[in-house]
């Protein structure tokens, strides 16, 4: 069947699924995504648009969760890059000198 023809509110269990399949889909989320859906859920009338939903605010909370990481601040940053700089020998800076030109 053509994706276009598929009714995205329906349950996924009247789009022909039988319970191996749904086994297979359960994996799939889990393995792929790390989104846990019961067989209970599917057959009860979980839909393509209801799973959707679910992965898509579980993306939504990894997407949160690292734009709160902690940055590193720039006073430390730059004593990282001062005391790399610091390592490098003349002949080394020669070299980059000599790349870039």
């Amino acid at each position: 069947m053509p994706a276009s023809q598929i009714d995205v509110q329906h349950n996924v269990m009247h789009l022909g699924i039988d319970s191996l399949m749904t086994v297979e889909l359960q994996t799939s989320l889990q393995s792929e995504f790390g989104l846990h859906l019961s067989a209970m859920e599917f057959t009860r009338g979980l839909s393509i648009a209801q799973i959707s939903s679910r992965l898509l605010g579980g993306i939504a909370v990894d997407l949160e969760a690292l734009s709160a990481a902690e940055v590193m601040p720039e006073p430390t940053l730059d004593a990282l890059l001062r005391a790399e700089i610091a390592e490098i020998s003349d002949a080394a800076w020669q070299e980059l000198v000599e790349e870039v030109l």
